[in-house]
């Protein structure tokens, strides 16, 4: 027994599903992250699951258990949809819209430990997004 769950650890830390994970205390958290940055991405990851970093980003691959789940939109939220897939694509996608659940959860729990929110570009990106703060993006 004792040997199976020491192997699920070993799978958990080398798998690249990954649920974020909020650090108390660290004064800032890694809220997004362009993925095409591999190795960046990896030692992100790692640093996360050591307990040196603070990350509230999500990433639920193909194959892992969450790829392709739905999550229902509170009706608290007074938005439209089955799903959250609706309000941010417009219609249900394959992938599912868990990693938006999962995700949100991790920006509140991070709000509330007074973290400072960074996110990350592709190079050369920075001020290049659809909106120019929060208020505005609906």
């Amino acid at each position: 027994r004792m040997n199976e769950r020491k192997n699920n650890q070993v799978v958990a830390r080398n798998t690249i599903v990954f649920h974020g994970k909020v650090l108390p205390g660290t004064g800032k958290c890694v809220c997004s992250w362009p993925g095409k940055y591999e190795s960046a991405w990896d030692a992100l990851v790692a640093g996360s699951r050591t307990g040196d970093i603070s990350a509230a980003v999500v990433f639920l691959p193909p194959g892992s258990i969450h790829f392709g789940r739905h999550d229902a939109i509170p009706k608290g939220e007074k938005l439209q949809g089955s799903c959250w897939c609706v309000p941010l694509y417009g219609e249900p996608k394959p992938w599912g819209c868990r990693w938006w659940t999962e995700w949100i959860a991790n920006i509140e729990r991070a709000h509330r430990e007074g973290a400072e929110m960074q996110v990350y570009f592709f190079k050369g990106m920075k001020g290049q997004g659809k909106v120019e703060d929060f208020s505005t993006a609906g």
